[in-house]
């Protein structure tokens, strides 16, 4: 029986071994499949939610634009952002985003981004938004009107303290024009003498600006631009070469030592292009029946025409996948609308973001509607 009993030859052996290589490799390489797909995922839901985060944060600065503002200065004159050499970007010609020192702020400007940075930000927007409301105190957040009588309405929640800094608004109506009057002091409710109302056909609105400094400008202002900063790991890895980090950057809203900067807030990596396209009512019927990538150059017009703001951000979803063929070589940043291409083509072939065919792509799009 013991001469009988055989064990495996060499030969099964080495099959047997060959089938489970084989079958470890596929095991392998399905295992490494799945943990990219799943990678992958993780990193496209990570890009949406900074998204919807950030752009949200752009969606409400929009809707608030102008609230606050003053129709004329009455005289008055302010200061408002530095400018070249001291401007945070390059490639901007800041003096273009400035309404000081005489004339009344516009709600919103843009100028295009020149190519500076040996990257694609030549035609990208630099967006300007001004408003009390921007500012990222509590204060800025707070509103109030004071009655012929002097009384108190609808105040905001909570109320001003006796540090806020505010800007009133005088807004006294006859039949044929609304004039707006600019003051600037510090509220102390029970002691407001200053800002009463002078007669009864006028009406004091108080708009916070700052909890502690006396404001340089009669609104807060935010700028959104891209950018890609020079800071050794200020990128994200994941991102594609050459994208950069959509900002929102507040002026520093103060009269002397740091006022008229910049104060800093990433909001979205991997953003390759940024465009704006302005909604206008032209004919005066309160609808949008023209659509143009140029703003309206002054206050008035602003008032009497801007009706939409339509913001297009071309950005990378999730990690770099070179198992992924992104399919186009050129992107429309803006839409057809009415016949006519509103934004901007972007064309990956002359821009310097390297193997760009292996991330994927995603166009947000804010349209928010302007109540001015």
């Amino acid at each position: 029986m013991l001469k009988n009993s055989r064990g495996f030859t060499l030969i099964e052996l080495i099959v047997v071994m060959g089938i489970f290589v084989t079958v470890m490799a596929i095991s392998s390489y399905a295992f490494q499949t799945v943990l990219s797909q799943a990678g992958q995922q993780v990193k496209s839901v990570e890009t949406e939610i900074e998204g919807v985060v950030g752009l949200e944060i752009l969606r409400s600065d929009l809707a608030h634009a102008g609230l606050g503002l003053p129709w004329s200065l009455n005289g008055a004159s302010y200061l408002e952002a530095a400018v070249a050499p001291n401007f945070p970007v390059t490639g901007v010609n800041s003096n273009l985003l400035n309404d000081a020192p005489n004339n009344p702020p516009r709600a919103v400007v843009s100028v295009n981004r020149g190519n500076s940075d040996g990257y694609d930000l030549n035609g990208a927007d630099y967006l300007v938004i001004k408003t009390p409301a921007v500012g990222l105190s509590e204060t800025a957040k707070k509103w109030g009107d004071y009655t012929a009588a002097g009384a108190e309405q609808n105040n905001s929640s909570p109320r001003f303290v006796n540090t806020d800094w505010v800007i009133a608004v005088n807004h006294r109506f006859n039949s044929v024009t609304q004039s707006d009057k600019i003051y600037r002091g510090k509220a102390i409710f029970s002691q407001v003498t200053s800002l009463k109302p002078q007669s009864p056909s006028d009406n004091i609105s108080l708009y916070g600006v700052d909890p502690d400094n006396e404001p340089r400008m009669p609104f807060n202002r935010a700028d959104y631009y891209i950018d890609r900063p020079t800071e050794t790991n200020s990128i994200p890895a994941t991102c594609a070469p050459n994208t950069g980090i959509l900002y929102k950057t507040t002026v520093i809203n103060r009269v002397g030592g740091s006022g008229g900067g910049f104060s800093f807030n990433p909001l979205l990596d991997c953003v390759a292009d940024m465009q704006v396209v302005y909604g206008l009512d032209t004919n005066g019927d309160g609808g949008v029946d023209l659509h143009a990538d140029a703003p309206l150059a002054t206050a008035a017009a602003i008032r009497t025409q801007l009706k939409e703001v339509r913001v297009y951000i071309l950005a990378q979803e999730g990690g770099k996948d070179r198992n992924f063929t992104y399919p186009n070589t050129k992107v429309m940043v803006g839409e057809k609308i009415a016949g006519v291409d509103r934004g901007r083509e972007f064309d990956f072939t002359n821009a310097n973001i390297t193997e760009w065919r292996n991330y994927r792509w995603k166009i947000y799009t804010l349209v928010v509607r302007m109540y001015l």
